[in-house]
């Protein structure tokens, strides 16, 4: 009987010793689990509040870019309202310095700081101290440095993310110009005659016919405007690089590789590079305008822009006195004609404005820009007289891009139209006309300043 009761006091203790291990690890597997929660919680908490201060700074920089790309005018003082027009203006022209685009940027968007929230997170932008310089000018424009503080609640409190950026404001080339065939409309290239070396683009429908060449891709775009699908319908033809290299003249644009012999060292990024692909369903790009032609005044200005032919100036920074008649208060007021020749081409040197319409051919020689208030009318052919070229194959790329830094350049830009060709011809009119209005052409909003050339 004594045996039985001592086994059963053995038994309790056993079980006595087995319960308190266990309660032990389930203790300590709950407080594991609690703190493998509560990390687990924080690290999601921490990403919110990261994705709020990233967040926001993108709302800033976007909330930025609209303030002042959408200012475009001038008071009587011609003190810019916003930035977007003076990138690009040196630090040498009058007025412009690297203060006052410090000043134009503090004065048009004081905004700082700037806290909003996103579902339970909040972002607040702030500028750091000016001992840190947070705006830079910039030969083009300013950067600009933001601190961004992301919070997020945690638990009884919360958890908060800082980080840092800088973003340039600046004015860049349009990615239109990347194209040897940009339309803002529908894309037509029709033709076994056309060769077109380089991208094609448009902003909406893309149609081939009669197999043109384009020694390059082919892009068409989504455009809810004109209500097309970004579809590119037809057949085209291109040449391999041997064909290429054989086939084209100097002037046109590089393969990649430059050198079939040197694949790697010769590396040219927007070279042809043998294939046309075609890219649809791509998105609009926004099609650049002059806008009011103050900005490019001074532009010309601050460059003194020129134009001359035979040692006559013809136009000093801007034109807008008595047209080819020579008699003022006529139709061709402000308008510029330039016929250049072999013997006497027309000489440019930098930007120049010309208050109504151009009509120009022939030689050109100098680098420059020529901005129309009205239509440029391209009656025959422009020529360079140096033009720039690439040897094909070329075994020194780099070198070919020095020698052809100082050729001749000329840009044309107008507010109305870049008319090629005789548009009072009657194949005209039956054949192109009708492709310039709805559903093909549609009207799109630009500058109040083009009311008057409807």
């Amino acid at each position: 009987m004594k045996l039985l009761q001592n086994k059963r006091g053995v038994a309790l203790i056993s079980i006595y010793i087995v319960v308190t291990v266990l309660l032990v690890a389930i203790a300590s597997f709950a407080a594991r689990s609690m703190n493998d929660f509560r990390f687990a919680q924080r690290e999601n908490d921490e990403l919110a509040a990261y994705y709020a201060a990233e967040a926001g700074i993108n709302a800033v920089v976007m909330d930025i870019y609209n303030t002042f790309s959408n200012s475009a005018t001038w008071d009587e003082n011609q003190s810019i309202l916003g930035f977007q027009l003076w990138f690009g203006y040196p630090d040498s022209a009058p007025g412009w310095n690297a203060q006052r685009r410090i000043d134009t940027f503090t004065a048009n968007y004081g905004n700082f700081p700037i806290t909003a929230n996103i579902g339970n997170s909040q972002y607040t932008i702030i500028l750091p101290s000016a001992s840190a310089d947070p705006i830079v000018p910039t030969a083009d424009g300013v950067l600009v440095k933001f601190i961004a503080v992301g919070t997020t609640p945690h638990l009884t409190g919360t958890v908060r993310k800082v980080i840092t950026a800088t973003v340039a404001f600046e004015m860049g080339t349009s990615p239109v110009f990347n194209y040897a065939y940009f339309i803002n409309n529908y894309g037509w290239l029709w033709g076994g005659g056309i060769t077109v070396n380089g991208d094609v683009r448009s902003n909406g429908n893309f149609s081939l016919n009669g197999r043109p060449r384009i020694n390059g891709d082919i892009y068409a775009s989504e455009n809810p405007d004109l209500g097309t699908a970004g579809t590119i319908s037809g057949n085209s033809r291109n040449w391999d690089i041997p064909a290429y290299q054989n086939h084209v003249d100097d002037r046109a644009r590089p393969t990649n590789p430059t050198d079939l012999a040197d694949p790697v060292g010769t590396a040219y990024a927007a070279g042809y590079d043998g294939d046309s692909e075609r890219f649809e369903n791509q998105e609009v790009l926004e099609m650049p305008y002059l806008g009011d032609l103050g900005t490019y005044k001074q532009l010309a200005t601050s460059n003194n822009g020129t134009i001359s032919q035979g040692g006559v100036l013809l136009v000093d920074n801007t034109y807008s006195g008595n047209g080819p008649d020579g008699i003022g208060g006529t139709a061709d007021d402000s308008t510029v004609v330039l016929i250049g020749t072999a013997a006497n081409p027309i000489e440019i040197d930098g930007p120049v404005v010309i208050d109504s319409d151009v009509i120009i051919r022939g030689i050109v020689k100098g680098q420059g820009t020529i901005y129309a208030g009205r239509n440029i009318h391209v009656i025959g052919d422009i020529e360079y007289e140096s033009p720039p070229s690439w040897p094909k194959p070329d075994s020194d790329p780099a070198d070919t891009a020095t020698t052809n830094s100082p050729k001749d350049f000329l840009g044309l830009a107008c507010k109305g139209n870049v008319i090629i060709g005789d548009y009072t011809r009657n194949d005209w009119q039956r054949n192109c006309a009708r492709y310039l209005r709805p559903p093909f052409t549609q009207g799109y909003q630009t500058d109040s300043t083009d009311a008057v050339i409807g």
